[in-house]
């Protein structure tokens, strides 16, 4: 049996895509540190498989995605929301259409910042980025 997710029985707000996008409080999640240490282990490539799979599985509404996961020794991950809000946009065609349906939707993503990355500065550091 699967737990109650923290988002489920919050109200939806509605009014603009943003409201209906995101939820009245942020879901973060920290842990200070991995187990994946040996010289083989990818530690990002196993959170992020983790991370889709359990949203695949779990999530029904992107107002539903974990805003944050950090790892404060390795990376933090923040959720990234896009909508296409209209067949009258300029872009749309069919082949849009079957991607995003023919009302439009919206798509999410995790963006990983991650320490070593070589778009991070020397000074990085995950717990920061989830500060923010």
């Amino acid at each position: 049996m699967k737990p109650p997710y923290l988002r489920e029985n919050l109200p939806v707000l509605e009014g603009s895509p943003y409201r209906e996008l995101n939820s009245s409080i942020l879901h973060r999640l920290l842990a200070h540190s991995h187990s994946w240490k040996s010289e083989k282990s990818i530690p990002i490539d196993n959170i992020e498989s983790t991370l889709l799979s359990e949203d695949q599985a779990s999530i029904k509404h992107p107002r539903q995605c974990l805003d944050y996961l950090c790892v404060a020794d390795l990376a933090t991950w923040s959720i990234s929301k896009m909508t296409y809000l209209s067949p009258k946009q300029p872009f749309y065609n069919d082949e849009v259409a079957k991607i995003y349906g023919v009302n439009g939707s919206a798509t999410t993503s995790y963006v990983c910042h991650a320490i070593g990355s070589e778009r991070q500065e020397d000074y990085f550091l995950p717990i920061g980025n989830l500060l923010r």
